[in-house]
């Protein structure tokens, strides 16, 4: 489980980080799927996607400022386009300057494949 590092002898405030992914980047099929990212983090945060296709549905609330892990459930919605689409979804801390975040990123076929999740 990823936790806060030390940087030059200090301990970094922020921490958000997808945890239990060694790849943050995911192909699926053209169906409708859905994703239960486990976030690592100790800031508040929130979630936004690259597009209208990818929803995120819920996510928790941090309890305290402890590192802890969240899950966040996003639904991707069926790819009726007949081509291949990319998204992404970043989970961030809370705020207009980024101090903590993170990226997964989305490729759906658009086309049915029978060697993908």
């Amino acid at each position: 489980m990823p936790h806060c590092r030390l940087f030059k002898n200090r301990l970094i405030k922020s921490c958000l980080s997808l945890w239990k992914r060694r790849k943050k980047d995911i192909v699926i099929k053209k169906e409708s799927f859905a994703i239960d990212i486990p976030v690592t983090l100790n800031v508040d945060y929130e979630c936004v996607s690259s597009g209208s296709w990818i929803e995120i549905k819920a996510d928790q609330q941090l309890q305290g400022h402890n590192v802890q892990n969240v899950v966040v459930s996003v639904d991707i919605e069926n790819n009726q386009t007949g081509v291949e689409r990319d998204g992404f979804v970043v989970i961030k801390n809370k705020g207009s300057v980024v101090e903590a975040s993170d990226t997964l990123f989305i490729a759906q076929r658009g086309k049915k494949s029978d060697n993908l999740r």
